[in-house]
């Protein structure tokens, strides 16, 4: 067994260990911080306030899997949010005639078209957006591979996220919010759950328009990029508050300016 090295305790502010895979050469050490009255903290929620984003192996997700938010917040989101997309109707009414004016202009007809997403519970809906590219979209693609069929009108629109603003009639049905995890295709979500534990927790609330994934990670093509987005989606499950959804929408606003992640 290695020794414990020798500290300079009087510089030690906190002890941060994982207390689920404990080494046994490790009590020596938090046996003296316990006893100079050290904080020895855990190194899951540490990595979280540090991170944004939860770890999904296990033991660590396990507490995730109790299921979604509790208490009056998720009510009080669904009317916050309502009133806001009520608020700002004459300029969203506005912003979706000038934009489908465009994409009229740039495609012609039809201008919206509607995909299969999953949404709150894994219950399937259809999500509308602008069109940005020629032909018929295709379910199971990722954007970068649809590349070469965007046009210049709608590589702006998506990246100012104004292709997305007929999903603001899906927070009206309340199919989603103006906050959550973005909603997947479905046939991405089947496959993903298939290969990701824990993916499915990501149901546990309304998709949203925009997101603490969106906001932190951008676009994410493929299996690896699906893991490192629910990290995100799950830490915003897990810490769901109405100040957390305006770090989002600040955030956002910023995502805005300058088209970060945009695909």
């Amino acid at each position: 067994m290695r020794p414990i090295p020798q500290l300079d305790w009087e510089r030690v502010e906190a002890v941060v260990a994982d207390l689920h895979r404990l080494s046994p050469a490790a009590l020596p050490l938090l046996g003296e911080a316990a006893l100079r009255g050290i904080p020895i903290l855990h190194a899951a929620p540490v990595y979280e306030g540090y991170t944004g984003r939860v770890l999904l192996e296990a033991p660590y997700a396990e507490a995730l899997a109790a299921g979604g938010p509790r208490g009056f917040y998720p009510l009080f989101k669904r009317i916050w949010e309502l009133g806001a997309v009520l608020l700002f109707s004459p300029l969203i009414l506005l912003g979706l005639l000038l934009v489908g004016l465009l994409v009229y202009w740039d495609l012609g007809r039809p201008i919206l078209f509607a995909q299969e997403r999953v949404g709150l519970g894994g219950r399937p809906f259809r999500a509308y957006k602008f069109r940005t590219m020629k032909g018929a979209p295709r379910q199971g693609v990722y954007a970068g591979e649809e590349a070469s069929r965007i046009t210049p009108l709608g590589r702006i629109l998506r990246r100012y996220r104004l292709d997305e603003l007929p999903q603001l009639w899906n927070v009206v049905r309340g199919e989603m919010s103006l906050i959550g995890p973005r909603p997947e295709q479905k046939v991405l979500a089947e496959a993903y759950a298939r290969e990701i534990p824990l993916y499915a927790l990501r149901h546990a609330v309304r998709p949203g328009l925009t997101g603490w994934a969106q906001v932190h990670h951008g676009y994410a093509e493929g299996l690896e990029g699906a893991r490192e987005k629910l990290s995100y989606d799950l830490y915003y499950i897990k810490h769901l508050s109405f100040w957390l959804d305006m770090r989002i929408v600040v955030r956002t606003l910023w995502v805005l300016l300058t088209g970060f992640g945009a695909k």
